[in-house]
């Protein structure tokens, strides 16, 4: 994905998928996870938990983490995307120095290395063309506070699927014109991205963590349950708007 330098932002090569809400070149946290297998020794005590560090130096606009995945731990930070010198390889060892009280990760060979980019700008525009329909990370879907969008990828997804096969069985107008209208507009969310991008502070952090009411919200913004096939969501319409009739020739 090429830097923009006009824009000082990633610009995208395909042609449907290129601004954001406020008309820009979408924006980005550029993630990298380790994982190390638990047949190599790897364990963590409070292993049914995730472990949240908070480094404006490490990962300035988002976090670090470690979590006991299936297979192994799972170790990563994740940062605003950008054009500078910001080396990987060199921000994860120093995190793996950082968190060494928590568990000494340091010399040990992770069996395999993740990194890719996360949309966190907002739905892109635009996000369907004819007979093109983004949907999930493609289409921006991604909140912008904590970088989530398995949920909402699922249920657009889903709701996608049905729309397609009802238009091409003839029962509605191409989703293309209408189907985005459903997909989430993260005002509340942008805000406080920008607030954090702009006003990160880990003083501050480690002060409201010890609150139980900032843990209590932080409990509901990485743990809410709202995944598309909850016995709840399963029971409420995919999405919230109606598909037009098909037009009779």
């Amino acid at each position: 994905m090429p830097w923009d330098a006009a824009t000082k932002q990633f610009a995208h090569p395909s042609g449907v998928i290129v601004l954001t809400p406020e008309g820009r070149l979408a924006r980005y946290l550029f993630g990298i996870e380790y994982e190390y297998p638990f047949d190599r020794g790897a364990t963590l005590a409070a292993d049914d938990r995730l472990h949240c560090f908070v480094d404006r130096h490490l990962a300035p606009g988002y976090i670090g983490w470690i979590v006991a995945g299936v297979t192994g731990l799972q170790v990563g930070l994740a940062r605003r995307a950008s054009a500078g010198t910001w080396k990987p390889d060199e921000a994860v060892s120093a995190f793996l120095r950082k968190i060494a009280p928590v568990i000494d990760l340091i010399g040990r060979r992770p069996a395999s290395v993740r990194a890719g980019l996360i949309p966190c700008g907002g739905v892109v525009r635009p996000a369907a063309a004819r007979r093109v329909l983004l949907v999930g990370d493609a289409a921006g879907i991604v909140s912008p506070v904590t970088a989530g969008g398995i949920h909402t990828a699922l249920k657009h997804g889903l709701a996608a699927g049905h729309a397609i096969a009802d238009y091409l069985n003839g029962r509605c107008d191409d989703p293309s014109q209408w189907f985005t209208q459903s997909y989430p507009r993260y005002r509340l969310k942008r805000l406080l991205r920008f607030a954090f991008d702009h006003f990160q502070s880990d003083l501050l952090f480690d002060l409201l963590l010890s609150t139980r009411a900032m843990r209590a919200a932080a409990g509901i913004i990485y743990f809410h349950h709202k995944g598309a096939f909850d016995a709840e969501a399963a029971a409420e319409p995919a999405v919230d708007v109606a598909a037009p009739s098909a037009r009779v020739p």
